[in-house]
């Protein structure tokens, strides 16, 4: 079995491509599915997934943010290539527990494609298309989201342990 090549990030469709999930997962998936829960989980985990969601909501911003400083990147170009998430819905029977595992995938997911993202991409390539005063700054921001989702992570993770004891 041969290892596989390094990926590298240099390509402002591919950064386009990525930052537009990372924008769909907090504006549609992430938001969507954090409300339903909201609306469907006992109140003693209300305040949990209302920190989540305003988490997520600034998220958005930092998204917005990096976006607009990116040469060739466009907000608008973006949100019009995200396609709009179904409803989600938990079935009267579902318990807590099953929909904060849902919650916690999510930002798992989250998680994993910021990871990627600062690792992946060429600190180059982001200094040749960074229209911001500093291009660390893209990193920097990367690493708050990362920051972030691994808290939610944490937080979610004794609930999700219940449904997947994997996680």
């Amino acid at each position: 079995m041969s290892a596989s090549k390094d990926i590298i990030i240099e390509d402002i469709d591919e950064l386009e491509s990525l930052l537009a999930r990372a924008y769909w997962i907090e504006s549609e998936f992430e938001e969507v599915t954090q409300w339903e829960a909201y609306a469907s989980v006992d109140d003693k985990y209300k305040d949990l997934l209302f920190e989540l969601s305003h988490d997520s909501e600034g998220h958005k911003r930092e998204l917005k943010s990096l976006i607009s400083k990116l040469e060739g990147l466009d907000l608008e170009t973006i949100k019009q290539n995200t396609r709009a998430r179904d409803n989600v819905e938990f079935k009267k029977q579902t318990q807590d527990v099953e929909i904060l595992y849902e919650v916690y995938k999510n930002d798992k997911l989250a998680l994993d494609l910021y990871q990627k993202i600062h690792s992946k991409t060429s600190e180059e390539f982001i200094e040749e298309v960074w229209e911001g005063v500093d291009s660390d700054e893209f990193f920097e921001t990367l690493s708050e989201l990362i920051q972030d989702e691994k808290r939610h992570t944490a937080k979610l993770k004794q609930y999700a342990q219940k449904v997947d004891p994997y996680v």
